[in-house]
């Protein structure tokens, strides 16, 4: 995604949730629609979209939705997890098990997942099943959670046996909640969790949801005991980068740059950063390394930066050179706009 897109995108993102919270969700999907449009990849505003859509009950829509954030970012358990609840909430029980196994599969310490595979069972009448997992995993403190239970319950309670009803009733009073082992999806640090690459893949999850600011918790708690981690410092500098908090993350990127070398995507974030905080002599130097390595970063949003920031040193020779040469290789509108009123 062109760098200079990407704010408006995350200006949408925000301005989605914040209509989704609010519960105006005609206006959340219309949002995300704009969103999509200049980013057509973002697998996280998929995800939204779905879950908004869901709410409205427009199922079908919503699981083509979702499906095309998965293909999009097949490997994060987040996505088939939610999946199966749209299914399961749409009464396609067998599409949700197979969306719940598959989050598992792509997470094996995921026990979100495995408590709605129990509610999944327990729907497709799989009493036993359902039971041994609730035994196992607990009961999840979560609202949505227990009312798809009891809604499942009125609907299966003819098929239960008075002693599977018992130990049901007993995990809906809670006394079987393992209370240690839930998690919220957007806030979710297991706090028993010793294996920081656990820890690492769950911030890149929250990073692809737009928690910027969990991921930076994360990543700082790692290096608690990990302080020398490139890719730590790395994603945290990019949760910096898309908070807008550029201080931090030229700290991050400058300790990534020492250990990492020749990584042309985080020089050029550095280089932004510098530009944002009007250091723009550093700024040129490092978006000009960028561009002499221009491995990873497009040419073109490198020389818009250039351009911008030799318009901040007032050589506007340069400044227009480096404008120009990003024109010629980006046809957007925004740019466009942009770069006609820095001509004026």
């Amino acid at each position: 995604m062109r760098l200079f897109n990407f704010f408006i995108v995350e200006h949408l993102f925000r301005k989605g949730e914040s209509y989704f919270s609010r519960n105006m969700i005609d206006l959340t999907i219309q949002v995300y629609d704009k969103a999509l449009k200049i980013d057509p990849k973002n697998h996280g505003i998929y995800l939204h979209k779905a879950l908004a859509l869901s709410r409205l009950g427009h199922y079908e829509e919503a699981i083509d939705t979702i499906r095309q954030a998965i293909n999009l970012n097949p490997k994060n358990p987040v996505y088939p997890l939610f999946a199966g609840i749209i299914n399961l909430d749409a009464c396609n029980e067998t599409e949700a098990l197979k969306y719940f196994e598959s989050s598992i599969q792509l997470d094996n310490t995921y026990i979100f997942a495995r408590q709605y595979l129990a509610l999944a069972l327990l729907k497709t009448k799989k009493i036993q099943e359902a039971i041994i997992l609730f035994e196992k995993h607990g009961f999840p403190l979560n609202n949505g959670f227990k009312s798809r239970f009891l809604l499942i319950m009125s609907e299966t309670k003819h098929e239960i046996e008075d002693k599977e009803l018992q130990v049901l009733k007993k995990i809906i009073n809670k006394s079987l909640v393992k209370k240690e082992k839930h998690f919220s999806i957007m806030n979710y640090i297991d706090k028993r969790q010793k294996d920081w690459e656990v820890q690492y893949k769950r911030a890149q999850e929250l990073y692809s949801l737009g928690a910027f600011e969990k991921v930076v918790e994360i990543c700082q708690t790692i290096l608690l005991k990990n302080p020398n981690d490139p890719k730590i410092m790395k994603l945290q500098g990019e949760a910096y980068f898309s908070m807008e908090k550029y201080a931090d993350s030229e700290t991050c990127f400058k300790k990534v740059k020492g250990k990492l070398g020749d990584d042309s995507d985080v020089i050029f974030k550095l280089g932004i950063s510098l530009y944002q905080q009007k250091k723009f002599d550093e700024g040129v130097e490092k978006l000009h390394e960028a561009l002499n390595l221009s491995k990873d970063v497009d040419e073109g949003r490198v020389a818009y930066w250039l351009g911008k920031s030799y318009l901040g040193k007032n050589q506007i020779g340069q400044a227009m050179y480096y404008l120009s040469r990003a024109f010629g290789t980006i046809n957007n509108f925004f740019f466009e706009d942009e770069y006609s009123k820095i001509m004026e």
